[in-house]
């Protein structure tokens, strides 16, 4: 089993306590139980390495940058109580250090609950290995008003409560709160994908769908088939492409030929004489 490693101050209490349920588990923490103190039924080459045991999992456990702290230290509980003096004393300063810490701590919008609830018990974990006393219900409200604005609905009705606050019973109901806030998200947004799926499926059944079963009920008024409308018959449009082209040369046949009531005739005789040959010429002269 991994843990995060040991970093200083801050992950201390964490530490420490995971620490030790690791030391549990592997069943080498009868070093630090008995105080670094040999039983009397124990022998002592069975002592030597579960002490040996105990101080490699905790070493194991410490980053690189703080083993110089422990350096020459054989007994694991004696490396036990060193970190404790260095990174768990119990003095003023540091209770003023971690209260300060714990005031600054603010849930930034879109942070998952879960990592603020780790920060907030993490900071918790140390004030408490200070000897710190902290009551139940100060901590419960004191992590409602970590909670950013969007929370303020939530916040005001567990204030509202008559019954006194809780710390666990907080602590689950905003997770609650998260995970339904989650659902009403994603509900919220695969029903607009459904309703924008409709939409589009409704406006190509009206533009094509529609006009397709119309189009082979109605009869075409020129050829008599069903399926198309006059204006879209082939043959009717043939046949006027075909008329129009017709009326386009009577048309002009009519602006060159005369026609026949209104036709007028005149004659006009002109004499004219050639003075070069001295011959007479007579033109006729047609006006219509």
């Amino acid at each position: 089993m991994h843990i995060k490693k040991l970093e200083g101050a801050h992950n201390f209490a964490v530490w420490k306590k995971q620490c030790y349920n690791i030391l549990l588990q592997k069943k080498h923490a009868k070093p630090i139980k008995v105080k670094g103190v040999k039983p009397t039924d124990m022998d002592e080459d069975d002592w030597q390495e579960l002490n040996e045991l105990a101080r490699s999992t905790i070493e194991l456990s410490i980053s690189d940058a703080l083993l110089f702290n422990i350096e020459g230290l054989d007994c694991a509980y004696s490396i036990w109580t060193r970190l404790e003096e260095l990174y768990a004393q119990k003095t003023a300063a540091n209770k003023v250090f971690w209260l300060k810490k714990l005031m600054d701590l603010r849930m930034t919008e879109g942070t998952p609950m879960s990592t603020h609830l780790s920060e907030f018990n993490s900071i918790f974990s140390q004030l408490v290995a200070l000897k710190f006393i902290i009551d139940d219900e100060f901590k419960a409200t004191f992590l409602l008003c970590t909670l950013p604005e969007s929370w303020d609905t939530f916040r005001t009705a567990m204030s509202n409560s008559n019954a006194m606050l809780l710390y666990a019973d907080v602590e689950s109901s905003l997770l609650m709160e998260e995970m339904s806030r989650q659902n009403n998200a994603s509900n919220k947004s695969s029903s607009a994908l459904h309703m924008r799926g409709r939409s589009q499926q409704r406006g190509k059944s009206d533009s094509y769908g529609r006009s397709k079963s119309r189009g082979k009920d109605v009869e075409c008024h020129h050829c008599g088939k069903k399926g198309h409308f006059k204006r879209d018959c082939f043959k009717w449009k043939k046949e006027k492409g075909k008329g129009k082209k017709i009326d386009d040369c009577i048309e002009e046949k009519r602006d060159i030929q005369p026609r026949k009531g209104n036709t007028k005739i005149e004659e006009v005789n002109v004499v004219t004489h050639d003075s070069d040959n001295g011959n007479d010429a007579l033109f006729i002269f047609s006006y219509f």
